[in-house]
């Protein structure tokens, strides 16, 4: 492995430039989408739901959701180091640890989830490992993270149809569509050598190939695929279920099978990279969706901050990680 310059970095073979800053653009366009949403759904719901679930909600119960959102950081850090074994061998786990929670609390303060990748970069390269393992663990990280949430957001989907909807030729249209689309997605993956030998080796779409070819030697490296797969379905459960249990924490009647398929649904959409940390989105989505498992709109707009808000909570732990001399972490 050849040595890497501070201006290129070498990843399999070729040479390029380093990712380039966050555009400013693009960090105003999330802060916009972010604060325009949660304003229209201040003037739209009220905040007055969420000022009568945090004075009837069980703290015991919020509390255990907050330490299944806590167990995050572990199932990242394992699939990491997954990733990061098959891309450059092993690294300390503990190190992994306190990099992946310093990374966390960055995507969770910063509007572009880029300074977490960032500060994880550094602080691994630091530490001796290339930069091109680096980038290229962390690219495999969170790819299977979103592949198992894309399965899991397929799932609830069915889920929620199967339970809300009584029209069972609706259900079959619906249960047609996600089999189309997962069964592409399978057919991708056994045609994936194809689809990169039919790519070309210059411009943009030689990253994609670069890309496309490291994704399949990964998954074909099968018992590293599954475990990071495992723990990217820990990741996302942990978020579903923590979002039952906050909504359980102060209301009553909770239907668990519609409830955790739509939250499904909804941490899915929270994922797309147009907001800031998924707020607003998170919340429009549960707004929208949440009454149809019979959770108000007021109740799902309350479950939905605090979700978000104790998310941060769980996430701030890491400054005594972030400022802890390093010899004595």
């Amino acid at each position: 492995m050849s040595a890497i310059s501070e201006q290129t970095i070498e990843y399999d073979g070729a040479v390029e430039k380093k990712p380039r800053k966050v555009s400013l653009k693009l960090v105003l366009f999330k802060i916009a989408i972010t604060v325009g949403l949660l304003l229209f759904l201040f003037n739209k719901v009220g905040l007055e739901g969420v000022a009568v679930y945090l004075k009837t909600a069980d703290p015991v119960v919020i509390g255990l959701a907050g330490i299944l959102l806590l167990t995050q950081v572990v199932s990242s850090t394992l699939a990491w180091s997954v990733c990061l074994r098959f891309c450059w061998g092993p690294v300390s786990r503990l190190k992994l640890l306190r990099i992946t929670a310093i990374g966390l609390l960055f995507n969770q303060v910063l509007p572009a989830s880029i300074g977490g990748i960032a500060s994880r970069t550094i602080m691994l390269t630091r530490d001796g490992v290339k930069l091109n393992a680096s980038l290229a663990s962390i690219f495999l990280e969170r790819f299977t993270n979103l592949l198992s949430l894309a399965v899991l957001g397929a799932l609830g989907f069915l889920l929620a149809f199967h339970a809300l909807s009584k029209d069972a030729a609706f259900n079959t249209m619906v249960n047609g569509g996600i089999a189309v689309v997962l069964l592409t997605m399978v057919f991708g993956f056994l045609r994936m050598s194809k689809i990169i030998n039919s790519l070309p080796d210059a411009g943009i779409l030689s990253k994609v190939k670069r890309a496309l070819r490291k994704i399949r030697d990964f998954t074909q490296d099968r018992r590293s695929f599954i475990a990071a797969m495992a723990f990217g379905f820990w990741w996302n459960l942990a978020s579903v279920v923590a979002m039952y249990f906050f909504a359980a924490a102060a209301i009553v009647d909770v239907a668990f099978v519609p409830f955790v398929s739509i939250a499904a649904i909804c941490v899915m959409f929270a994922a797309i990279p147009i907001s800031v940390s998924g707020w607003g989105v998170r919340e429009s989505v549960m707004v929208a969706l949440m009454p149809f498992a019979g959770i108000t709109q007021e109740q799902a707009f309350a479950i939905s901050i605090v979700f978000g808000g104790v998310l941060v909570l769980t996430r701030l732990p890491a400054l005594i990680l972030l400022w802890l001399p390093k010899d004595k972490k």
